[in-house]
């Protein structure tokens, strides 16, 4: 892996000679113009566009990453996408949904919170906070945040 690493990472290198963090985020991107799409009631043919490219993108482990090319799989995307999914026809992406749900809550913390892309690593405000619409969506699950749980008011 360190080989094909090190094989990929000049062809990514700017004529500046500097290197970008994050080459691309299409799958991220995809997944939160769906949303925006759908708050500005978008026609439907393109939600579900949206959401096949999607369905396509998720890994076998149930998540998404946020680009094609990163093999592991984050919490915010994955929330993003599951959020898609509700929007667009929650009975007819019912696996897809439950599969995403599964690979995210599996991460989930002690604490109630999510990490971005590992179980037992600290959670995360924004990640937490990417679960939030989706659990909501659900309408069967009262999220707790970190803060609340903790006894922290806002």
């Amino acid at each position: 892996m360190a080989a094909e690493g090190m094989a990929t990472a000049p062809t990514h290198q700017r004529t500046d000679g500097g290197t970008p963090f994050i080459c691309d985020e299409d799958t991220w991107l995809t997944a939160t113009a769906g949303t925006a799409r759908h708050a500005a009631a978008a026609d439907t043919t393109v939600l579900d566009a949206v959401a096949g490219h999607l369905l396509a993108l998720q890994w076998p482990g149930g998540g998404w990453s946020y680009t094609e090319s990163a093999r592991l799989t984050d919490v915010d995307c994955t929330s993003a996408a599951v959020q898609v999914f509700h929007l667009t026809g929650p009975r007819r992406h019912r696996a897809a949904i439950s599969r995403g749900i599964g690979a995210r809550h599996a991460l989930r913390g002690p604490d109630g919170g999510f990490p971005a892309y590992l179980a037992g690593a600290p959670s995360e405000a924004s990640m937490s906070a990417a679960a939030v619409p989706e659990l909501h969506a659900r309408g069967r699950h009262r999220f707790r945040a970190p803060c609340e749980m903790k006894g922290i008011l806002l």
